[in-house]
């Protein structure tokens, strides 16, 4: 059996579980979907837009894995999706830091402290 590079350097993934795990994380899309998720809100996507950016400057100053990037964003907006009550655009902030740091709870080795 031949292995690629990409198999030598993961050698603990199960590779014919691929398929698998990418239909489910898929799925897990299509059930989180965050489309309109400001339009009950007072946060504007230009906004959010600016709060991405500052989350991306945050997290690469403290030089936290690309994924904690995208799993804060992720959480942020099934936030937004989910809560009824409007949100003001004073509580963006807020709830961007929070992201950011459970998001790093999950995918950083050293995760960001307080």
């Amino acid at each position: 059996m031949h292995t690629s590079d990409i198999q030598r350097q993961n050698i603990n993934v199960r590779t014919e579980f691929a398929n698998d795990v990418q239909r489910y994380l898929r799925q897990k899309e299509l059930e989180f979907d965050t489309k309109e998720c400001l339009e009950r809100h007072d946060i504007t996507p230009s906004i959010r837009a600016r709060m991405v950016d500052w989350i991306i400057e945050v997290l690469t100053n403290f030089s936290c894995a690309d994924q904690t990037f995208f799993t804060a964003v992720s959480m942020m907006d099934r936030y937004f999706k989910a809560t009824q009550e409007r949100l003001p655009v004073t509580q963006l902030h807020l709830i961007g830091v929070t992201c950011m740091f459970v998001a790093s709870k999950f995918e950083d080795l050293s995760p960001l402290r307080m």
